[in-house]
């Protein structure tokens, strides 16, 4: 029996456990939320620095991508790259830099998304109109989600079918970059059958040459109710074509400058990165009794990529990959007052299983060079508690136990065109087993006033295209890279009134074998210690029913603690960010809201010594929507760097060429107008 079938079959077989129980109808249900999040209903609650970005935040927000919303929130940094629809866009939390990606835990529904190869985490295939909340947990998540929460996580929850009639919007869009945008949301109920849809298309050429964008995305969720639980199924599909223009090189010493002589140009006309997928989960939910909540549910979800590169002189690359990941993930969610102390508890198994399959070839048209074939498994237990042994005093304990277990294997044709520059590399196989934990206290000084503390040991597992690489012989080899850990503490206070919110804290991150890439060996390596510490700081003031301000500021110190380079910065990493947002209905149907971005200066990438000369500019971008509505037609239109602010987030220095770098400029002022019907 393969894998596959064998996963299959107990998949089933765990969902139909307990079918039978939930046969029996009640004419009248009673509401029943079953959370796609493991943390705490109340966020005030958690002894963590956290933040829940609700739906109608994202709606009154200028952000017209769910990266954007996330760049204007404490202790994120997002790098857009190419600034199409924030395709392709790397969220950075607490200051990872180049890696930010594989430190920055993303879920969906609480279904990681960070897969075991590099690519970043598609934020654009998640559409707004289709997200009930965002949790952030920074410097949290690895007990309950994890490997991959070094920096914190980030768990998206998407709308669920609710018991109400029929009920909708439709809208369409168009503007800048010759875009065009349609999307819709469709929710509806019969009886115990409850269902939402959500459905996005978008086309742009971009900002760009050789940037345009298609995409689309449709999303599903489809509920039955009975009396004491309910059966789920989530769908979800994908299709995103996108150009790939490259860098803007810049070099004194010749006196090429396409950064400013040539801003929107390419030298990468034929670059391209096309991905399409799927996923799919199903489970159900029962209560046993009034205090313990069973949840038995799985999925599986599927992505194929192509690109196609062209370095210049001939050389070329085509990658067709196709990631497959399995899951089972059941749990039992618990909450009880034993002994008079309110307490409540998630115990559960994670169980993930990726099949990864790329080959490599120099064009589309050739035959292949190389198959690259890996297997990943990983399960892990789990269980956090957070209970309140006084009146004003609660606490959170839990620990994880968690194994990987990887196959990985390089199958090279050398009749193939282009072989004869390549090796294969000998089999990889090994396992590791790591522990997290994560503990916190917090004090309800007053009902408005809170002080908190929160320590956690965090992991990650090398992905493939970390282990996947060259020697310094120039042979493929599948290295030996270390798990990397790290220990993080928190304090801080929160402070929650009818008119004032503010939350402030602090935080120190040690790192032990840090993943990283070496540009002057051009391999992987374990980095000697690295350390993190920093301030978070968010106020929001509510001074009247009709207005509200946000502001936020960050102070980030990434910095290599041992090896050649103790002392010296990350690169990639702003020390301080700022942002602050404004929310005024100024009429009955009419809204403005606005947010201003500041983002300091920072090292380039590759330039880990701190001795290129230069950093990427710091820069302020400030974002304006004006909404009006009558009655169940809406009109928004929306300015995207409103002063026209000439910036790149994304600087890569020359590791040959003194001076010499590449650059990602993001684009100009730009607008959006959307035209749509409530129903």
């Amino acid at each position: 029996m393969g894998m596959h079938s064998y996963i299959n079959r107990k998949l089933l077989a765990v969902l139909c456990v307990g079918c039978f129980k939930l046969g029996s109808a009640a004419e009248t249900l009673d509401t029943i939320t079953v959370t796609s999040s493991r943390i705490e209903n109340d966020v005030k609650k958690l002894s963590i620095n956290a933040t829940i970005i609700t739906q109608d935040e994202i709606a009154s927000s200028p952000a017209k991508t769910l990266s954007e919303v996330l760049a204007s929130q404490v202790g994120i940094n997002v790098r857009s790259l190419f600034g199409n629809y924030s395709s392709r866009a790397t969220v950075d939390l607490r200051g990872f830099g180049a890696s930010a990606t594989q430190n920055t835990l993303i879920l969906l529904d609480g279904r990681r998304l960070n897969d075991i190869d590099n690519a970043p985490v598609d934020l654009a295939a998640i559409p707004l109109s289709n997200i009930e909340r965002i949790e952030i947990l920074r410097g949290g998540g690895a007990v309950l989600y994890g490997d991959g929460a070094s920096g914190g996580s980030i768990n998206i929850v998407t709308k669920q079918a609710d018991a109400q009639d029929i009920q909708g919007q439709i809208e369409i869009a168009g503007g800048s970059y010759d875009t065009r945008k349609a999307e819709t949301v469709f929710s509806a109920s019969l009886d115990r059958f409850l269902t939402n849809l959500s459905f996005v298309y978008i086309d742009s050429n971009g900002y760009r040459n050789n940037n345009s964008l298609e995409q689309i995305d449709a999303q599903g969720d489809f509920r039955w109710r009975a009396d004491q639980g309910e059966f789920f199924l989530k769908l979800g599909l994908d299709d995103q074509e996108l150009e790939l223009p490259g860098g803007r090189t810049v070099d004194p010493v010749t006196g090429l400058n396409e950064l400013d002589d040539d801003r929107k140009g390419t030298a990468t006309a034929d670059d391209f990165a096309e991905q399409n997928g799927y996923l799919i989960s199903l489970g159900m939910q029962r209560f046993l009794g009034e205090t313990v909540e069973l949840i038995l549910d799985g999925g599986v979800r599927r992505k194929n990529q192509e690109a196609f590169l062209n370095f210049g002189g001939g050389f070329t690359s085509f990658i067709d990959t196709e990631l497959q990941t399995w899951s089972l993930t059941p749990r039992i969610d618990w909450q009880s007052i034993p002994f008079g102390i309110n307490a409540g508890a998630t115990l559960g198994v994670d169980f993930y299983y990726s099949d990864y399959d790329s080959n490599r070839a120099l064009n589309a048209s050739t035959t292949p060079i190389r198959d690259l074939e890996v297997n990943q498994s990983s399960i892990a237990i789990y269980a956090q508690s957070t209970f309140e042994p006084l009146t004003d005093l609660s606490a959170t304990l839990g620990a994880r136990a968690q194994r990987i277990d990887l196959s990985a294997r390089d199958n090279v044709n050398p009749a193939a065109p282009g072989s004869e520059f390549g090796s294969e590399a000998d089999n990889l196989d090994r396992d590791d087993t790591e522990f997290t934990y994560e503990a916190g206290l917090q004090y309800q000084f007053t009902d408005q006033l809170a002080a908190y503390t929160h320590v956690t040991r965090n992991v990650r597992f090398a992905t493939v295209d970390e282990l996947f690489e060259l020697d310094a012989s120039f042979a493929q080899i599948f290295s030996e890279l270390e798990p990397q850990t790290g220990h993080v503490g928190d304090i801080g206070l929160k402070y929650d009134s009818t008119r004032y919110d503010f939350s402030g804290g602090f935080y120190y991150a040690e790192y032990r074998n840090e993943i990283y890439f070496d540009p002057i060996a051009f391999t992987n390596i374990n980095l000697d210690p690295t350390r993190r510490y920093g301030v978070e700081l968010s106020v929001t003031v509510r001074p009247a029913d009709d207005i509200n301000i946000s502001t936020s500021y960050t102070y980030t110190q990434a910095e290599f603690d041992g090896g050649p380079n103790e002392g010296n910065k990350v690169p990639l990493v702003p020390q301080n960010a700022a942002s602050m947002s404004l929310a005024w209905d100024i009429l009955p149907a009419l809204t403005a809201s606005t947010v201003v971005n500041y983002t300091d200066s920072r090292r380039f990438d590759n330039d880990q010594a701190n001795s290129f000369g230069r950093t990427i500019p710091s820069y302020i971008t400030t974002d304006l929507k004006l909404s009006s509505r009558w009655r169940d037609w809406f009109l928004n239109m929306t300015i995207s760097n409103l002063t026209n602010e000439k910036v790149f987030d994304l600087g890569v220095a020359s590791t040959f060429t003194p001076g010499r770098f590449s650059a990602f400029p993001l684009p100009e002022r730009n607008f959006l107008v959307s035209l749509g019907k409530s129903f």
